[in-house]
């Protein structure tokens, strides 16, 4: 084997399990976000994964932030934004936080 070749495989290797990982946390996130939903009878409309803090002060990257659209069983719209984790260290189970913008529309 070349010593080129040696040399870059290791870093194909990095970025592969880089690539899964962060695919992973993707599918977990959305998972997570969609049984939030079930669970308060939401239907999402609109939803975008924030790689910042969204509409919150602060967040760290153990805590996931999705911008949301959700329509009620009333037909209400909200719109606002939803953070999975805990600051320091991460997991989903815990209950979300949840900044709900000003104005609701109903459909």
């Amino acid at each position: 084997m070349s010593n080129l070749l040696r040399d870059i495989i290791p870093g194909i290797a990095a970025i592969v399990i880089v690539v899964i990982y962060y695919r992973l946390d993707i599918s977990r996130s959305e998972s997570v976000l969609q049984r939030w939903a079930a669970a308060r009878r939401f239907e999402i409309l609109q939803s975008q994964r924030c790689f910042f803090s969204g509409g919150f002060r602060w967040c760290s990257h153990k805590q996931t932030v999705f911008s949301v659209k959700v329509r009620d069983d009333l037909g209400h719209e909200h719109s606002g934004w939803v953070r999975f984790g805990r600051f320091g260290g991460g997991g989903y189970d815990d209950e979300p936080d949840i900044i709900w913008r000003e104005h609701e529309t109903a459909a």
